[in-house]
């Protein structure tokens, strides 16, 4: 997996590094990816799911992580976008 990881990271920075001026990555994580990736608390009960590109960037990348749906359901994001 860290090679993986590790791959992904090298290719991200290699597409990042052709946009000038980049300073922001925006990604769609919704609110059940928080749920499912472990909860505020520390409580176990909700992490089903460890895969989710929940927590932030490395700071290595240089981007500030922009998460505008984050606080949403899939529904709620249907219904705001369908209008």
């Amino acid at each position: 997996m860290g090679s993986r990881k590790t791959g992904s990271l090298k290719a991200f920075k290699s597409g990042a590094g052709k946009i000038a001026n980049a300073k922001f990555l925006t990604q769609g994580t919704l609110y059940p990816d928080v749920i499912e990736s472990g909860s505020k608390d520390g409580s176990l009960s909700a992490n089903i799911k460890l895969h989710h590109n929940v927590g932030g960037l490395p700071a290595e990348l240089g981007f500030e992580l922009i998460e505008p749906l984050r606080d949403l359901f899939k529904d709620e994001v249907r219904a705001d976008f369908s209008k």
